[in-house]
């Protein structure tokens, strides 16, 4: 049993709907596990329960907004055989930002979804004004 840091009451582990705004769209609802006060209401999270909740925040942004799932972001850097850091390169963003797209912890925006799309399909190809690095070339 957890103990809430508000009030010392008792806080079990209950999972409920709860309703995130996400991603510039509209709110998404998940089934949240958490620790909510018998007492005071207060909601906290222990352990890696955060990392899993964004993880099902994102996961619910990706249905939503019919982008690629991380699993799947995975596959395609996989399957073009470059590391985080080529990628990230390849797509102009920080090599931190595809590791937490690829852990599920955030989604993608919509413009990186589609050239990930773009390289699945064609893999020679980057999208337009992608300088191609010594490595590729």
């Amino acid at each position: 049993m957890e103990y809430c840091h508000l009030c010392d009451g008792e806080a079990p582990l209950v999972t409920v709907p709860r309703t995130f705004e996400a991603s510039g769209g509209p709110s998404v609802t998940i089934n949240d596990t958490a620790y909510q006060c018998a007492r005071c209401g207060e909601v906290f999270y222990g352990g890696g329960m955060m990392d899993e909740s964004l993880r099902r925040v994102a996961a619910a942004v990706r249905v939503r907004d019919g982008l690629l799932g991380s699993e799947e972001l995975v596959a395609v850097r996989e399957s073009l055989r470059h590391t985080p850091a080529r990628m990230s390169e390849i797509l102009g963003v920080a090599e931190d930002l595809i590791s937490k797209w690829e852990q599920g912890l955030f989604p993608q925006p919509a413009k990186v979804d589609r050239a990930y799309r773009r390289l699945r399909g064609e893999p020679d190809r980057l999208p337009k004004g992608v300088p191609r690095s010594r490595e590729a070339a």
